[in-house]
């Protein structure tokens, strides 16, 4: 995503809260998050979106973001939950070519 080209603008922070990351509805845990959610304004209307990070923000701490001028609502800080599960899936396909590698490799030395 090229953000070279979109405009700058300042948001704030409206909420900042901690929850658990797992991996699995099963109960693989990862640590914990921060979800803070912020808005901006662009030409007068109000957005709002959220990202994750490793540590909280203050509410109603200010700092810069760029916006997509065409597409107000894609930010530069927008969620990356979604982006979550591709490293999970590619890791998860990762172990099982490992897994096959290996089984392949021990039955054609048998």
């Amino acid at each position: 995503m090229k953000t070279d080209d979109w405009k700058q603008t300042e948001a704030t922070v409206e909420s900042s809260f901690q929850h658990h990351c797992d991996i699995a509805a099963g109960g693989g845990y990862v640590g914990r998050e921060y979800s803070i959610r912020f808005r901006y304004e662009v030409n007068g209307r109000p957005y709002s979106s959220e990202f994750e990070c490793s540590q909280p923000w203050e509410v109603g701490q200010r700092f810069c973001i760029r916006y997509d001028p065409t597409e107000p609502e894609c930010n530069t800080m927008c969620n990356r939950r979604e982006n979550r599960w591709l490293y999970i899936a590619v890791a998860v396909l990762a172990a099982l070519a490992f897994l096959i590698y290996g089984w392949l490799a021990f039955n054609h030395h048998r």
